[in-house]
C-alpha cells in the first residue's frame, strides 16, 4: 500500500491534468498523424503543461477523448515507466487507438491501423 507522501505526490501530479479532461487546449488539437490516412477516431490533444513556473519545468499529455461520449464516459491516465520504459510504450504498443501495420517501414515511416481493442473505445 502507498504511504501517505506517495499518495500526496501523486496527487501534486495529477491535479494539474483535470483541466485537460475538462477542457483541452484546441492549440493542442491534433488533426492528423503521420501514416494514417483517416480521420481519428476521436479528439486527440496533446503538448505541454507547466508543472513548476518558476523552474521551467513541464509535462508532456497525450489526450484521447473516448470514441462514445466524453462527456459521460471516464478518463483513464495511464502510468507506468521505470528504467528503459516510456508511459508512452504502453500507448503506442498496448491500448491506445493504434497499432502499427506489421511489415509497413521498408524505408520509411510505419503505417497505422486502428486498435480494435484501444480504451478509447470506453474511455
Amino acid at each position: 500500500m502507498a504511504s501517505t507522501p506517495s499518495l500526496t505526490l501523486l496527487l501534486a501530479l495529477l491535479l494539474p491534468l483535470i483541466p485537460l479532461a475538462v477542457a483541452a487546449p484546441e492549440k493542442h488539437l491534433v488533426t492528423h498523424l503521420p501514416g494514417f490516412d483517416s480521420a481519428l477516431p476521436s479528439k486527440h490533444y496533446a503538448g505541454y503543461i507547466t508543472v513548476d513556473e518558476s523552474n521551467g519545468r513541464r509535462l508532456f499529455y497525450y489526450l484521447v477523448l473516448s470514441e462514445r461520449d466524453p462527456a459521460i464516459d471516464p478518463v483513464v491516465l495511464w502510468l507506468s515507466g521505470g528504467p528503459g520504459c516510456s508511459s508512452f510504450d504502453g500507448f503506442v504498443y498496448e491500448n491506445g487507438p493504434f497499432n502499427f501495420e506489421r511489415g509497413s517501414t521498408p524505408g520509411g515511416l510505419p503505417k497505422l491501423q486502428l486498435n480494435p481493442y484501444s480504451w478509447s473505445k470506453v474511455t
